[in-house]
């Protein structure tokens, strides 16, 4: 991790660096807090590379190329861009090449490799000495100067019990969950994480949730076993993401402490009993829901859009039905018991509804009056505009990394399948139109008028809007419309209605998309988007000429 001081320290190498080679510095990038073992969620390192794309200077200087990636594929890929973009690498060692990079990136490989080997060791070690590898779970602390070594917490593990037998009593997980935090008890991420010190909104998902559904009621620690060794965390080579997958049973470690025991056998067996019998009421016979096919949040339709209409928090996909639909709920309220929106909704009903309220809520003139108002008064602020530029500029800067690391990997097969081709197109789409939101987000004249409105712009505005309608209705699960559809539309609030009654919901324009911005902006090729990595084809690709890279 990048502490201050090391970014500092950094910072004072570099520059001597610079000034012995007479380079003078115009930029500083850095990350802070931030592992150098993958570049996923770097905004400084997002930022350095498109500063290289639009060849704002010659060199890059580093301490050592383990500040830059310690993941071969990342400095490969970067070292061909800096080569493509005229830009030259410097480090304490000197001037880097090709090769320089090639042998860092097999020196780093195996150094993970070690690394990661030393620290499992280290970690099975200290269970077959007694000791919980990992940070204490909720009910337990660490005992101050034995590493490795917890012991009850009195004040969290009377909390355990409660939740424990409430819950086989019959209670649910949501009532379990608004009585903690109405009552300010802290929660489990207060004890976990400092950032979160003091919070007293309790999860109901915290009881038995998470991706493999244990939560407190599924964690046998309670009962004094340790299970250890369960799960791997691995690293998705397209997004970066860290996930977790299931090891071989044969893999798992299992040992007993007494010591650790909180929750007796019988109100353990009372409460597993309890959540079988759920599961088979909600599930079938199985006790196991049927899900569609896993799509990723930032890909779903409304992803992002949906405001619950009594506080205004974040909608998200709260459970599904047996026959797989998803039902999106107001998080506070299906999470925290603190919004009194408890009601579900049907994302396919919602989306009809949402086809029926674009032409007849957003093309009026009042609508268009109205919006086109809320626009110039926007602009004349200004200040909205910087923010809001900013957080586009750190997600188009990503997303040209993402769009970088899927060309690198479709020129090293031979025959890439056409879902590698297919999701560079929806990545370009997804930046063109961010390019596109910046552009509208120009400053305000000095004079303080906004920049002038193209003629007949409502005309151009309802047919945009006709345009996502008919993605929306034809071809609702497309890339198209899901893009079309979050250039469009800022926000669409759901408000509560009672059990059975038909939906109501409110769509809100974004104001940019006021002045006939293009809900599809134009884009490049495939060819064009590899040429810009400087790997496989010129820009005149379009007319079959190919270069070497």
């Amino acid at each position: 991790m990048q502490k201050d001081s090391s970014i500092e320290g950094q910072k004072l190498v570099c520059g001597k660096l610079a000034k012995r080679n007479g380079l003078d510095v115009t930029e500083v990038f850095f990350d802070k807090a931030r592992s150098g073992k993958s570049i996923a969620g770097r905004d400084g390192y997002a930022a350095m590379v498109a500063a290289i794309r639009r060849r704002e200077f010659n060199v890059i200087i580093i301490e050592d190329l383990s500040r830059l990636s310690r993941d071969a594929i990342d400095t490969g890929m970067l070292k061909k861009i800096c080569n493509y973009n005229r830009v030259e690498m410097l480090t304490q060692k000197g001037w880097q090449t090709d090769k320089d990079i090639a042998i860092h990136g097999l020196v780093s490989t195996l150094d993970n490799e070690s690394r990661a080997i030393n620290v499992r060791r280290g970690q099975t070690l200290c269970l077959s000495n007694g000791g919980v590898p990992g940070a204490p779970a909720y009910g337990y602390r660490a005992v101050p100067g034995k590493p490795g070594e917890h012991e009850i917490n009195p004040e969290t593990a009377k909390i355990v019990v409660r939740i424990f037998e409430e819950y086989a009593s019959g209670r649910s997980p949501r009532a379990i969950a608004a009585d903690l935090t109405s009552e300010g008890i802290p929660s489990p991420a207060s004890h976990r994480d400092s950032r979160y010190k003091g919070n007293t909104i309790w999860n109901s998902q915290a009881f038995v949730g998470g991706m493999y559904a244990k939560g407190i009621i599924g964690n046998r620690k309670y009962i004094g076993e340790i299970e250890w060794n369960t799960h791997s965390t691995e690293e998705n080579p397209d997004t970066k993401r860290k996930v977790k997958r299931c090891n071989p049973k044969g893999d798992h470690i299992k040992e007993f402490n007494s010591a650790l025991r909180i929750i007796s056998d019988e109100l353990w067996n009372a409460a597993q009993k309890v959540r079988q019998q759920r599961a088979v009421k909600k599930f079938g016979p199985g006790g196991k829901v049927v899900r569609r096919p896993v799509t990723p949040r930032g890909e779903h339709l409304f992803g992002g859009l949906l405001r619950c209409g009594a506080c205004n928090g974040p909608m998200r996909i709260a459970n599904t039905s047996r026959s797989g639909t998803s039902r999106v709920a107001c998080a506070a309220a299906h999470q925290h018991q603190t919004c009194s929106h408890s009601k579900s909704y049907d994302i396919d009903t919602l989306r009809e509804g949402m086809a029926e309220k674009m032409v007849t809520h957003l093309t009026t003139d009042e609508a268009i009056d109205a919006a086109f108002e809320a626009f110039r008064e926007e602009r004349k602020l200004g200040a909205t505009n910087d923010s809001q530029r900013k957080a586009l500029e750190r997600k188009l800067n990503a997303l040209s990394l993402e769009i970088a690391r899927l060309v690198e990997a479709t020129m090293k097969i031979n025959n890439p399948p056409a879902e590698f081709y297919k999701k560079i197109d929806t990545k370009e789409m997804e930046r063109a139109s961010l390019e596109e939101q910046i552009k509208h987000l120009g400053p305000a004249m000095a004079d303080g008028n906004v920049l002038p409105f193209p003629p007949k712009f409502k005309d151009a505005y309802r047919k945009n809007v006709m345009e996502v309608h008919e993605l929306l209705t034809k071809s609702p699960q497309s890339a198209e419309a899901r893009i079309a559809l979050a250039n469009l539309i800022d926000s669409i609030v759901v408000h509560p209605t009672a059990k059975r009654m038909p939906y109501e919901i409110t769509p809100y324009a974004r104001l940019a998309a006021i002045t006939g911005q293009s809900p599809l902006p134009a884009r490049r090729s495939t060819q064009e988007v590899i040429a810009a990595q400087g790997l496989g084809y010129s820009d005149n690709a379009k007319q079959g000429k190919s270069v070497s890279s």
